[in-house]
């Protein structure tokens, strides 16, 4: 696995492992992120609560980097928004 700032608050999961092997269940692992994320953190003596929305996205034959990283930014919006409307 690689992780890796892309810049501002927008981090990328590369899960591929060294044989090319791609992650079992990717959403389960995002709905775990997200949820690890969201737990309430202690800052100066405060309980602060933030969120995150992770978009999931496959590489297929002959995709560019920017394709990839251009789905998984769709799904991250499309989670977003059920997020917002409570689902």
């Amino acid at each position: 696995m690689v992780a890796a700032r892309l810049g501002g608050d927008e981090f990328a999961l590369l899960l591929a492992d060294d044989k090319g092997q791609w992650h079992p269940d990717p959403r389960r692992l995002a709905r775990r992120a997200e949820e690890q994320l969201s737990l309430p953190i202690q800052v100066k003596g405060r309980l602060v609560k933030v969120g995150c929305s992770v978009g999931v996205a496959t590489a297929v034959p002959g995709d560019k980097p920017q394709d990839l990283l251009n789905r998984a930014d769709e799904a991250m919006y499309q989670v977003k928004g059920a997020q917002r409307k409570g689902r």
